[in-house]
């Protein structure tokens, strides 16, 4: 589990801007794509590095609706980290324990491009070099402060969104299930929705046609509830629907095949 407290106030920046970027484009999930752009969006020394790579926030942007395009523009006021995402967090936890210090943007941006999917994706895209830039975020880390951060008031007041946040990632869990075989102890799924998981997995999406399906499980005071059905390709793109939406797309999709038999 991510623990936010250490995240310097320019990380604490990242997440927030992450958000921002995933409500800009419309989508309601938070990956490392969304991610990087925190960090190139934030104007920290991660910013820097990558600006010098030849990525900047307005390429970056749209490299990534290129790959993931838009989402359907309903985005509820909470938006979730994707697994991918929230294990680049604890990577970038892991490299600070390494080298002692708190959490900063550099250590999130080495955990981004450790990592196959969309974010090292458009990095790649856009001819950077990705083994040098790791190399030359490395030579920084060590230079990071190692002092007690003093967090002004407008960080403090970030870092109790933040702290909601992480208390909203606690709530939730996230496990890929067979849609006929409900993990232990999670409620059964609903008939429409193992219908509308089925008509999917025989949908290609963008060519892709090998997805794993996940269930995501909110905890409601005593009840369980579930919240939304994830599709997520080897390559960390994912896409994310309410079950309504899954629904009504596998619906639209059965119409459209029974209409060009």
């Amino acid at each position: 589990m991510v623990d936010f407290r250490n995240f310097s106030e320019k990380s604490i920046k990242v997440i927030m801007l992450a958000q921002e970027e995933s409500r800009r484009m419309g989508h309601n999930f938070v990956g490392r794509e969304q991610l990087l752009l925190g960090c190139l969006g934030a104007k920290n020394n991660a910013t820097t590095l990558l600006n010098a790579a030849g990525v900047t926030l307005k390429v970056a942007r749209a490299e990534v609706q290129k790959i993931i395009g838009l989402g359907s523009g309903f985005v509820g006021v909470e938006i979730p980290f994707t697994p991918n995402a929230k294990r680049a967090l604890e990577d970038a936890v892991d490299i600070s324990l390494e080298y002692r210090t708190p959490i900063h943007p550099e250590q999130i941006l080495l955990s981004i491009l450790n990592s196959e999917g969309v974010a090292l994706r458009v990095v790649e895209n856009l001819g950077v070099n990705v083994e040098q830039l790791k190399e030359k975020i490395r030579q920084e880390i060590p230079n990071l402060s190692r002092q007690s951060r003093q967090l002004s008031s407008e960080a403090s007041e970030i870092l109790k969104q933040v702290e909601e946040l992480q208390k909203q990632v606690q709530e939730t869990r996230i496990g890929f299930v067979d849609p006929y075989k409900p993990l232990q102890g999670e409620p059964a799924i609903s008939p429409e929705l193992k219908d509308a998981i089925s008509t999917l997995a025989r949908t290609k999406y963008r060519g892709i046609d090998r997805w794993k399906y996940a269930i995501t499980y909110r905890f409601t005071g005593d009840s369980i509830q579930v919240r939304t059905a994830v599709r997520e390709d080897a390559g960390g793109l994912s896409i994310e629907f309410t079950e309504e939406e899954a629904i009504l797309i596998a619906k639209n999709l059965a119409g459209r095949q029974e209409s060009s038999d």
